[in-house]
């Protein structure tokens, strides 16, 4: 069953990549899988069906990012799709297959600067990218709820791809 999942994931994106059907306006969007926790699963993964949805509503066309895979795969993954949503859930961000997968698809995202590529991270996919990008330590717990903190803007934002185009009234 494993693989089968696997071989339908690499032909959607053997035959929708816009290469083999000519060129295609709907992006190919990689999803990553989680772990999945019940009795007696044992190397099972699942996406949640609301992520598919969102990125449905999109226009996109969804590729399931498996785990647990080897690094050729998740090269082959961004070599083929359009961008890459990681999203929340419950996972360990050092040993669980969601977090070595999402390493390895940032590692090559990152590494392929000669395309634009987005990731969209949720909750958890952006501790994860934060934690990788930073190569920090995880922090430890922290028992904090509902406040809101200033954000300090630092030297030369302004020149920034995020802020070089923010309305002036709206940023001191």
């Amino acid at each position: 069953m494993y693989l089968l999942i696997n071989l339908i994931a690499l032909s959607v994106i053997v035959q929708y990549n816009g290469v083999s059907h000519g060129l295609q306006d709907r992006p190919l969007v990689g999803l990553l899988a989680q772990e999945y926790w019940a009795p007696g699963a044992v190397n099972q993964s699942h996406i949640a069906a609301s992520y598919v949805k969102y990125l449905e509503s999109a226009g996109a066309r969804v590729v399931p990012v498996m785990i647990n895979e080897t690094e050729q795969y998740y090269k082959q993954i961004i070599a083929e799709t359009n961008g890459l949503l990681i999203p929340g859930g419950d996972q360990n961000l050092r040993t669980s297959g969601y977090a070595i997968a999402g390493a390895h698809l940032v590692k090559y995202a990152h590494a392929n600067a000669s395309r634009p590529y987005p990731i969209w991270t949720t909750c958890l996919g952006f501790e994860l990218v934060a934690l990788l990008m930073s190569k920090l330590p995880a922090l430890g717990s922290c028992d904090t709820n509902d406040v809101a903190l200033p954000l300090n803007m630092t030297m030369g934002f302004k020149e920034s791809r995020m802020f070089s185009g923010v309305n002036p009234s709206i940023v001191k």
